[in-house]
């Protein structure tokens, strides 16, 4: 997983960050590229890491003075977005977008927003983008790559504009009916 996810030197980048050297996303594209599923080791991967990462921020957040507290109002609307997750129709993608304030912020009130029996399930959790700058940054060793990656997110290049390949990847998992997720900026 950490080969994966490593830093890719000599990308085709100018001031504005990495650049994609494909066409724009057409009919055609959508599901070129290695998007036959993950490789084995990967899904394997997240099928640890996720219960791993689960546990532990649910722990900060509700048995540690950082974590502070989280009350999650179980009303008619999170019954419908619990459904949402669930039990949506095959390709029906489910977009969620929801402001913050601190890197912390994805895990903290992700990990901790569905139920532990689907929180710890890989294939409930989101996909998501993450700041290259911060989480993929190649003085970063491989292992925190990895790490994020494992985690369903992607590197985006603030200020690189929408011809970039994560961004092209993120509609793919759109265009699969995955849960995505996006915090724009606070």
């Amino acid at each position: 997983t950490a080969w994966w996810y490593r830093p890719i030197g000599n990308w085709d980048k100018d001031a504005n960050g990495p650049k994609r050297s494909w066409p724009y996303m057409s009919e055609r594209n959508l599901n070129d590229e290695l998007h036959d599923g993950s490789p084995m080791y990967l899904d394997m991967a997240r099928g640890f890491l996720a219960p791993a990462v689960i546990v532990f921020w649910r722990i900060v957040v509700n048995f540690t003075p950082l974590g502070g507290e989280m009350t999650i109002r179980q009303d008619e609307n999170y019954e419908a977005f619990l459904s949402n997750v669930v039990r949506r129709k095959a390709n029906q993608p489910l977009i969620t977008v929801a402001n913050h304030r601190s890197l912390l912020d994805d895990p903290l009130v992700i990990c901790n927003l569905l139920p532990w029996y689907l929180s710890v399930q890989p294939r409930y959790l989101r996909w998501a983008i993450c700041a290259q700058d911060f989480c993929y940054n190649e003085n970063l060793p491989s292992l925190i790559n990895a790490f994020f990656g494992t985690g369903q997110s992607l590197p985006i290049w603030r200020g690189g504009g929408i011809n970039q390949k994560s961004w092209l990847d993120f509609a793919r998992h759109v265009a699969n009916g995955e849960w995505c997720h996006v915090f724009p900026e606070a």
